[in-house]
């Protein structure tokens, strides 16, 4: 949230949803009072209590609040379009440039991203647009007329044993002919050095690994979709220090009231330097 109003435009205003659970009373006030140092700005809570608490998840890593934001088509119903964003974010420009994205006949605008090749292929599904869907502008009233929110619940809860990215692919499956998707300049991933930024797109020969590259030096949005989670502590790679992503999010939570209990709960330990 930090990230975001210290981003935009005097003349851009934001609408947060913020959808919870399990949320105490001061953890509450935290997000409220930091939205309240900006002016441009309102926020909503919405209390997901124990929806999708009876999907077993295959793998642990994942948690039931990955299928909130499949709710939005009912939980705003006069929202025509929305920016969903996961929570391991940074924001570093105005987002009215990637909510102005021409979405007119399609479900999700998103960062194109690797596929679950077996998957799909059980599927008898090929093709090269999948997006990663922790940053998407969504056209809910197009989502709507598909019904598709039902369809990936009903979809997800018949076949969570299988699934190991169980939002990302049920929603590409369902959604893939009718998706668009950034510019890569627009949403890079938090990755380790510019290397590893380019590597990692190398295999798709649809994506300028150039502009991947720039963007990452002077990133739009900047995604954690790896293991690089700074707030985990800094990570290593090849006997590395990932170091960027980590600074980038210590940056930025500088920039609240609540740094110095953002490092109580997450310090910074010499011994993770010295490793």
């Amino acid at each position: 949230m930090k990230s975001i109003m210290i981003s935009q435009n005097n003349d851009t205003f934001i609408n947060f949803y913020i959808l919870v659970s399990n949320l105490t009373r001061a953890q509450k006030i935290v997000i409220i009072r930091i939205s309240r140092e900006h002016k441009n700005c309102k926020i909503k809570f919405f209390d997901m209590g124990n929806q999708f608490k009876e999907i077993h998840l295959a793998y642990n890593i994942w948690s039931t609040a990955n299928f909130y934001r499949l709710r939005l088509t009912d939980l705003l119903k006069d929202v025509k379009k929305i920016i969903y964003l996961d929570t391991d974010t940074l924001v570093y420009k105005d987002l009215s440039k990637i909510y102005n994205y021409n979405i007119e006949g399609k479900y999700f605008i998103g960062m194109l991203e690797h596929k679950s090749k077996n998957f799909f292929i059980n599927n008898n599904v090929s093709f090269n647009n999948y997006i990663n869907t922790g940053v998407m502008l969504c056209n809910l009233d197009e989502l709507r007329k598909g019904n598709i929110s039902n369809k990936l619940i009903d979809y997800i809860k018949k076949y969570n044993n299988d699934l190991k990215y169980p939002v990302n692919d049920p929603t590409n499956l369902f959604t893939h002919l009718k998706n668009g998707y950034f510019s890569p300049k627009d949403v890079v991933i938090g990755f380790c050095n510019i290397k590893s930024a380019y590597n990692y797109y190398n295999y798709n020969k649809k994506i300028n690994k150039k502009l991947v590259v720039e963007a990452y030096k002077n990133p739009y949005i900047y995604h954690y979709i790896l293991n690089v989670k700074p707030w985990r502590g800094i990570h290593f790679k090849n006997n590395y220090m990932c170091l960027d992503p980590f600074v980038r999010f210590y940056e930025i939570a500088r920039k609240t009231s609540y740094y110095y209990e953002i490092l109580k709960i997450f310090p910074i330990s010499l011994e993770q330097i010295k490793k």
